[in-house]
């Protein structure tokens, strides 16, 4: 992208400001701003713009209502409970957990996945978790792909957790990290901030941004390769 290419983009989401202090930026600076103004979505910014114009309460809650939690019993939870088997054992599911924050509430620097919360162990979060996959997979007989969406601020060290402990005796291949995506940061007018002359503030864009991470990341092509036809969210 060049700067004429940069100027018609930001024209058509009415962000003309963010290069307001391209004659003060080196090349560096530039190339770096510019491979950020071509990341962004511009219909994303319109539609985010729109809503922050109508207010915080834009949801229009007449046009849908949140389906009844249903608690299975008896025979019904049984053959939901069978069914749920036959799956894994077809090694038709998948875990999926979303663990991008840190343990800075907790006094940790590092992702919050690799506190040490096992009294005698010391074992990290993450070793529970890998853990009760693998138990899964050896009871059913097939593997039970785990993918984990990371954030740029700990992908590394999540990794590197699982590279050190030996994946928690999970396969290495039945194990896929992917980051998050970035959301330019905007104030109540709907303009993007930057939080130098030459740099976009960007930050996590959070759970609502996990579908399109899967596809990006190439999570969901692998599902697919898989066979994977349900998916165990958490967090």
């Amino acid at each position: 992208m060049n700067r004429s290419q940069a100027e018609k983009t930001l024209r058509d989401m009415s962000q003309e400001h963010v290069l307001a202090y391209w004659d003060r930026l080196s090349k560096a600076e530039r190339e770096k701003l510019l491979a950020q103004i071509e990341s962004i979505e511009s219909g994303d910014i319109r539609r985010c713009r729109e809503a922050l114009k109508k207010g915080g309460d834009s949801f229009d809650s007449s046009k849908g209502k949140a389906p009844k939690v249903v608690t299975l019993k008896g025979a019904a939870l049984k053959r939901a409970i069978a069914a749920g088997e036959r799956e894994l054992s077809a090694g038709k599911v998948a875990v999926l957990l979303v663990a991008g924050g840190q343990g800075s509430r907790l006094g940790y620097d590092g992702p919050k996945g690799c506190y040490s919360i096992g009294p005698v162990t010391g074992a990290s979060l993450f070793s529970f978790h890998a853990r009760k996959v693998l138990a899964r997979s050896i009871r059913h007989g097939a593997a039970v792909p785990f993918y984990i969406m990371t954030s740029l601020a700990n992908n590394e060290a999540t990794g590197r957790h699982f590279e050190e402990n030996d994946y928690f005796g999970l396969n290495p291949d039945d194990v896929f990290f992917f980051s998050q995506g970035m959301w330019p940061g905007m104030d109540a007018e709907g303009r993007i901030i930057l939080d130098e002359p030459g740099h976009i503030f960007m930050s996590p864009d959070g759970h609502g941004g996990l579908l399109a991470a899967l596809k990006r990341s190439g999570a969901l092509a692998d599902m697919k390769k898989r066979g994977i036809e349900s998916v165990f969210f958490f967090q």
